[in-house]
């Protein structure tokens, strides 16, 4: 995926703006390629985050349920799905770890603005080397070259394979699947926190020029923003954007959340640089 993340930086950075809204999204897309037949089911990711590593049987596990297929040179897409998911596995109780560390340190950061952006950058280096490092883990035990899974991935996203591509653009939000949340919120405390987060979302829209222009890509700025905007809930309701995650798929199937749902999609597209997405 190396070679994918070069490339499709922009559309992440997009992706990774998207904020609570766009994991709750990751977490359900995630469910349903389970119950799809997906293979790599040994242990979830809040089991993993919960124990805080993967035992090597556990490990092995993962890397034996995976069907490896080929269509002609190429790794089938299931194929390559299976080993995306083995790789968010592996790489969990890392991202967990670095998450927790990124959040306490923006927060100290939170008025220092030049200092809460290089903590960005740190945070997105660091875990683009977790992913890397599992990655040739999981290939290597599944006697995959590097070359082969990255051509592949070519060939399928190059003949439009959006599905494929998404699964890849939303891999840190699937690693957010491994954030367990800690505190259960009502639905009328989700309803103040969501109008929270809009209100926030719509105040900080103001800034990303200024965020912009301090960043190495424009893109960052949308990500960095809902950062800010995470930050500012958890300081006011000590919730953070795992606890909203679940909320979200508690109380998605009412009228009123749904409509939440639309405003807060809507605050973050303002985050969003002109353009299409693909």
């Amino acid at each position: 995926m190396q070679r994918f993340y070069k490339d499709n930086k922009k559309t992440i950075w997009i992706v990774a703006g998207i904020s609570a809204a766009a994991a709750a999204i990751a977490g359900i897309y995630y469910a349903t390629q389970k119950k799809k037949g997906g293979k790599v089911a040994t242990v979830t990711p809040v089991e993993i985050a919960k124990k805080g590593e993967l035992t090597k049987l556990e490990r092995a596990n993962i890397i034996a349920q995976i069907k490896v297929e080929y269509e002609g040179d190429h790794l089938t897409v299931e194929t390559i799905q299976q080993i995306s998911d083995a790789v968010v596995k592996f790489s969990i109780p890392e991202f967990v770890e670095i998450t927790r560390k990124d959040r306490e340190e923006r927060r100290a950061s939170k008025d220092n603005l030049d200092v809460y952006i290089k903590l960005w950058d740190q945070y997105t280096q660091s875990l683009e080397e977790i992913v890397e490092k599992n990655q040739k883990i999981v290939l290597r035990e599944l006697n995959i070259s590097d070359r082969v899974f990255e051509d592949s991935n070519s060939f399928h996203i190059g003949n439009n394979n959006q599905e494929l591509f998404m699964l890849h653009a939303t891999l840190p939000h699937r690693l957010k699947g491994g954030l367990k949340s800690t505190k259960k919120l009502t639905f009328e405390e989700f309803k103040t926190i969501i109008r929270a987060q809009i209100d926030a979302t719509n105040a900080e829209a103001v800034n990303i020029g200024q965020i912009a222009e301090k960043t190495k890509h424009a893109e960052e700025a949308a990500p960095i923003l809902n950062n800010r905007v995470n930050d500012a809930i958890f300081s006011k309701f000590l919730v953070e954007e795992e606890d909203l995650g679940a909320a979200m798929l508690s109380f998605g199937d009412k009228k009123e959340a749904q409509e939440l749902f639309m405003e807060l999609q809507q605050a973050n597209m303002k985050l969003l640089p002109m353009g299409d997405l693909f």
